[in-house]
């Protein structure tokens, strides 16, 4: 049986939460952390690697872990805002549904009461959703700086949001994560969206525990199908997305 949800928003609802979050310059970080996280962190997986090429080792499980506990220590000590992807709420196939709930449960239990929780496939392009086109919107009209952190593909992304992109590879990414510091403390940006695998999590929460009045919103794949295709089961083709989105590209 799944466990249940930390959330009751549906993922229109949770998408336009995030819209008001980014209209009201709102300082916070959006978090989503999945399968691949929790297997990672209890080390289920090594020797193994994620379908954009990400090799799990125990470097990347400890420096998640240092990453998590940074971020929730911050929240909880200092009150900044954090938003949470529920993974309970994700649209699992059946055979993976409640994997590793305990797991998932320890993991939020300092936060339970404290973060507020959103549909996990907020801004997943899985939908014809005009609420993701909304959220997307809101983006490009912010005028503070602004950062797209994710894959080469993602450069037409960065145009559509107004955006500086800070490119990254899915291959070896463990090794270019002291390239990311390095360019976003050059462009010290006060908006960064990323979708930059699981090691590019850790420089972007160490960024974002020196920048208090910064927002961070973590995308996962969910430009893929707009700029590199499908990349993920659930997602839509380019096509329909690319229709869309048209009213921002």
């Amino acid at each position: 049986m799944k466990p249940p949800q930390y959330t009751n928003l549906n993922p229109d609802q949770s998408a336009e939460f995030l819209r008001l979050m980014i209209l009201n310059r709102q300082p916070f970080f959006f978090a989503r952390y999945g399968d691949g996280y929790l297997e990672c962190v209890h080390r289920r997986r090594f020797g193994g690697a994620t379908c954009d090429r990400e090799a799990y080792t125990p470097e990347l499980s400890s420096g998640l872990e240092a990453a998590w506990k940074d971020l929730r220590d911050e929240h909880v000590m200092n009150g900044r805002p954090l938003v949470i992807a529920d993974w309970i709420s994700a649209d699992f196939d059946e055979q993976n549904t409640g994997m590793y709930p305990n797991d998932y449960a320890a993991m939020m239990k300092d936060v339970r009461r404290s973060a507020t929780f959103v549909n996990y496939e907020a801004l997943m392009l899985n939908r014809m959703s005009e609420a993701i086109v909304g959220f997307y919107a809101a983006v490009k009209a912010d005028k503070r700086r602004k950062v797209l952190v994710g894959p080469i593909e993602w450069a037409e992304g960065s145009l559509m949001l107004d955006a500086l992109h800070i490119d990254i590879p899915t291959a070896g990414l463990w090794e270019y994560l002291p390239e990311i510091t390095r360019r976003l403390d050059q462009v010290n940006p006060e908006l960064v969206l990323f979708g930059s695998g699981m090691a590019g999590t850790i420089p972007i929460v160490n960024h974002a525990m020196m920048n208090a009045d910064c927002a961070f919103v973590n995308i996962g794949s969910s430009l893929d199908p707009l700029f590199r295709g499908k990349t993920r089961r659930a997602q839509m083709d380019r096509t329909q997305a690319r229709e869309l989105f048209a009213a921002l590209l």
